[in-house]
């Protein structure tokens, strides 16, 4: 219930960011990735990761490369970005059905976690048989054999991701 709260949270807060200032957030989307690239290289060789800093080094002059090819075609991103959401805002319906989709995906995910543990509590849980001990009346043994169906855990996992 917390996580389909906070999905909608953030996602009617990312919709008001990104029609308050498209510009600025697509330069702050450039900068945040050249820094982390640094922060990532600055770790590896912090850690004395050699190889690990080198390709981070790589990576990180190819980012540099590719903020300075684009930093020229911010304004025109920054306009299809204010026509996309022109478009969004005109049209409220768009949204409605964007939150009702937040809100079944979120319903289908706890089906799914139901049926996760129904299927583990039906084919997961050992089947325990009591013997007595070496003959003797006193004493008991317990045996559990799993005997687990891998078969339905992967159709439940492929249920989830398509």
């Amino acid at each position: 219930l917390i996580a389909g709260a906070f999905s909608i949270i953030f996602s009617s807060l990312s919709l008001f960011v990104m029609s308050c200032c498209p510009k600025l957030l697509i330069k702050i989307s450039l900068l945040f990735s050249l820094v982390c690239s640094l922060l990532v290289v600055m770790a590896a060789f912090a850690y004395g990761n050699i190889i690990a800093g080198m390709f981070g080094v790589v990576f990180f002059a190819l980012s540099l490369c590719y903020a300075c090819m684009v930093w020229k075609r911010i304004p025109f991103a920054a306009a299809n970005l204010n026509t996309g959401l022109t478009a969004v805002k005109g049209n409220a319906g768009v949204i409605v059905v964007a939150y009702c989709i937040i809100v079944a995906s979120y319903v289908y995910l706890c089906v799914w976690m139901v049926a996760l543990v129904g299927v583990y509590d039906k084919e997961g849980l050992c089947d325990t048989t009591t013997t007595p001990a070496n003959g003797s009346e006193g004493g008991t043994t317990t045996t559990c054999e799993a005997n687990l169906s891998w078969g339905y855990f992967f159709l439940l996992l492929l249920s989830v991701f398509w």
